[in-house]
């Protein structure tokens, strides 16, 4: 009873997409969870709706595709072993295969954030143990 309810919201979703120019290429609907997922493509850009009873979790939200994970697993890498993260211009430089220079260029902001905030957490916690502004700023590239 529930997936035909579901299955009703997802239709009508799709014939309001449609009248704005949309082309459903696919969907499903899971048996066990009744997450529904449509996916359309227009004249200019594609997207993916997904229905669901429960909001995802943080990590389910953020991190749901291998593009994010490399940039994130990379920007944690360097935040260990580099002062200052890689700028955009310097990934095409870098000696990394052309999977991983396009994942880092299309999700930078998931490499600047995992470069960034580990380091400032640091920081901030040299910063009340120590007190000293000077080892901060060595640790933050200054």
């Amino acid at each position: 009873m529930a997936l035909d309810r579901r299955r009703q919201v997802a239709e009508r979703i799709i014939a309001l997409l449609r009248a704005e120019g949309y082309v459903r290429t696919g969907g499903e609907i899971s048996r066990e969870t009744g997450e529904c997922r449509i996916n359309l493509v227009g004249e200019d850009d594609s997207m993916w709706i997904n229905i669901r009873d429960a909001p995802p979790s943080l990590l389910a939200e953020f991190c749901n595709v291998y593009e994010e994970i490399h940039a994130l697993g990379f920007g944690l890498i360097h935040s260990c072993i580099r002062l200052r993260p890689l700028g955009y211009s310097e990934i095409a430089k870098e000696d990394l295969s052309p999977e991983l220079k396009r994942d880092l260029e299309t999700e930078y902001h998931y490499y600047k954030a995992a470069f960034w905030v580990p380091r400032i957490a640091v920081a901030l916690a040299i910063l009340v143990a120590t007190g000293s502004l000077e080892t901060v700023g060595r640790l933050l590239g200054w």
